[in-house]
């Protein structure tokens, strides 16, 4: 995010993090000051924001028959110029990571259906949400590493209460077509011939220009021996090496890449592979989208200790109510290079 010509006080903070994870650095820029103090009330908010019942929506109580209400907040310039105001500011911040939006006049509305805020020149994807109180969503990361624990959890309540939501579905015809399935076993650090009905992650990323090993006819019984993938382990992309040590941390033994499972020098072994690919990703407990760079070479930010530095927009409106902006998974991907790939 450029913020060179933001110049704020940052209050309502601009939290470097990584994408869902821990990172613990602060961007502190400078804001010019408000040209009319009198405007900041002693809460931190403007005379503007001092209306938004926060307070009330945050607990739950806020009582209107209306299923939206809005609150006109000026221009862009005019939130820059209420340096001190803690909600303008993260408002901003947000917009100001965006070129070519309308910012003439920014309107915030808080809809009670899906109990949060969104600006009317921003996409549906990003919204302002409490991180504290009845309709709490997000929460603040810190640390440069993510946290597999915490990874866990998330899995075994998507097991437990998604069961309906996320069923497995049917394998049909397709493991019967699928001649040969395999699989790389991250702790014997070998590929193995394995059964689509097993447990294992999937890794979807882009191969890029990156000149890395694969799976051939030449090396095929080299790499299906235990150890066998440690004598290549140099040639293998970051991406790669971080998945399988991500894996492993996750108490998982298998992981499917299409370059280390499929022989890529056998056009049938390929073509059968291509052709139940959907079904290949359907099967996976989860699968691990490498989205954050424009290669195979990039790795997986927070792998790897202290990999990864991401932002979180948040502010405090009041003592104990906090802000979070939050973007969806498609805004997230729109801008990247794995979004315009052909495949997997």
């Amino acid at each position: 995010m450029c913020l060179g010509n933001l110049r704020p006080t940052l209050k309502a903070v601009v939290s470097c993090h990584d994408p869902h994870c821990p990172a613990g650095l602060l961007i502190s820029t400078s804001i010019p000051p408000h040209r009319n103090s009198s405007c900041i009330m002693s809460s931190g908010l403007c005379s503007i924001c001092v209306t938004i019942p926060f307070k009330e929506l945050h607990d739950g109580n806020y009582e209107n028959d209306e299923n939206e209400e809005s609150w006109s907040l000026g221009t862009l310039a005019d939130l820059l110029l209420r340096g001190e105001c803690d909600f303008c500011q993260l408002v901003a911040v947000t917009v100001g990571e965006k070129t070519g939006l309308d910012t003439d006049n920014i309107k915030v509305t808080w809809y009670s259906g899906s109990q949060c805020f969104q600006l009317n020149c921003m996409t549906s994807g990003t919204t302002i949400r409490f991180l504290t109180g009845t309709y709490a969503v997000g929460r603040e990361v810190s640390g440069g590493q993510v946290d597999p624990a915490q990874v866990k959890k998330w899995l075994e309540m998507c097991q437990a209460a998604h069961t309906e939501d996320c069923p497995s579905p049917p394998l049909d015809s397709h493991e019967v077509s699928l001649g040969s399935f395999r699989l790389i076993d991250v702790n014997r650090q070998c590929v193995v011939d394995a059964s689509i009905r097993s447990t294992y992650a999937a890794l979807s990323y882009v191969w890029g220009q990156v000149n890395s090993f694969r799976l051939t006819s030449s090396n095929k019984d080299d790499v299906m021996r235990t150890d066998g993938l440690c004598a290549f382990s140099d040639r293998l992309p970051l991406t790669i090496r971080d998945a399988i040590l991500f894996v492993r941390q996750m108490g998982l033994q298998y992981l499917w890449i299409d370059s280390l499972c499929l022989v890529q020098d056998d056009p049938e072994d390929v073509k059968s592979g291509v052709e139940v690919m959907d079904t290949i990703y359907e099967q996976s407990l989860f699968t691990i989208l490498a989205a954050s760079g424009p290669d195979a070479s990039h790795g997986l930010p927070g792998v790897r200790s202290n990999s990864r530095k991401a932002r979180q927009s948040t502010c405090q409106v009041s003592p104990g109510i906090r802000l979070i902006v939050v973007r969806e998974m498609e805004s997230l991907l729109k801008p990247t290079v794995y979004n315009r790939r052909a495949w997997t």
